[in-house]
């Protein structure tokens, strides 16, 4: 590259020289007049022009744009009446869009103490700007998704306890809501004291790991996988863990709750204990059979009365007839 500056030749120039156009930072020496009297080839890459064109011009001779070029001048200005070092970060644009620099600029000076010229530093910090850049849309995205989260999680634990209240609102039924595979996901307060639990001891536990039923595990699995539901009525049911309660007798039905696209999410389990009313009915059906062996126990004695009263009455007209024959 051919300028100003080789016109004087040093074992100092030499090595500044050497290391200056291996240099992947585009490094420029600008003299008293504001020209460039020294170009290395990063910054010739990034003027993408030849030496020719560049070597000896002010920054408004090589077409810098005017927001840079003032910025740079004050800065050039600035050491040459300083002497000081000054560092400035920016934009510039280049044949490949916009890029970042780092710049430094630092003075340079001759043999009578004043300064000579100031040599120009930019180092190229378009990925790191671009990687902060990321890292930044990264954070605040994350940020978007945890506020989302914490948004989501708080609607959700309202419809949870708004659901929960309407469970526990119904003191009459036991309501269980369980996933696809039988885990308990929400049970209200009546089905879980029936059960001698309490709610929260319940949830996430399978039902038929706690009430083992052959029977009524292949009735969830046949609706899990038919979507269909199904009634039943005055169903029996032995609780193995309150032996003392006997037989109970349950009024329940079993709903799938079905996804936007039509599997079965869950199943919804909603029971009436009709234990009383069933052993009721059975103490009246009891009632009424005893009754009605009273009644006909009734029935044949009175049969027995009316005949022998027949009888009684047949033998009073023959002695009637036999004593009027007599009479005669």
């Amino acid at each position: 590259m051919t300028n100003r500056s080789e016109a004087t030749f040093s074992p100092a120039a030499e090595q500044f020289r050497a290391l200056a156009e291996f240099s992947p930072d585009s490094i420029v020496r600008f003299d008293q007049e504001l020209k460039q009297v020294y170009i290395n080839r990063a910054g010739l890459r990034w003027y993408g022009k030849p030496a020719a064109l560049v070597s000896g011009k002010t920054l408004e001779e090589v077409g810098v744009p005017k927001p840079q070029r003032r910025v740079w001048t004050a800065q050039i200005r600035q050491v040459f009446a300083t002497g000081e070092s000054r560092e400035t970060e920016g934009s510039c644009p280049s044949g490949d869009g916009v890029r970042f620099y780092h710049s430094r600029w630092v003075a340079e000076y001759g043999a009578d103490g004043t300064v000579a010229s100031v040599l120009a530093i930019f180092r190229d910090v378009t990925a790191q700007k671009q990687a902060a850049e990321a890292l930044r849309q990264c954070k605040k995205i994350r940020k978007r998704e945890e506020v989302a989260l914490v948004i989501a999680k708080r609607a959700a634990k309202q419809e949870r306890d708004l659901l929960q209240a309407v469970m526990n609102g119904a003191k009459n039924s036991h309501l269980v809501y369980l996933d696809r595979d039988f885990t308990l996901v929400s049970v209200n307060e009546t089905y879980a004291r029936t059960c001698g639990y309490r709610p929260e001891q319940m949830v996430g536990k399978n039902h038929f790991a706690l009430y083992p039923d052959p029977e009524n595990e292949a009735i969830f699995t046949r609706v899990r996988d038919t979507g269909e539901p199904v009634v039943y009525h005055d169903k029996p049911f032995e609780f193995l863990d309150q032996p003392e309660r006997g037989v109970t007798y349950w009024d329940w039905t079993l709903t799938p709750v079905k996804d936007p696209e039509g599997s079965v999410s869950g199943l919804v389990f909603s029971l009436f204990e009709t234990t009383d009313r069933k052993r009721l009915q059975e103490n009246l059906e009891l009632q009424v059979v005893a009754r009605m062996a009273e009644l006909t126990q009734v029935n044949d004695e009175l049969r027995q009365e009316i005949a022998v009263r027949q009888q009684t009455q047949e033998a009073l007209r023959s002695g009637k007839r036999r004593l009027w024959q007599i009479s005669r």
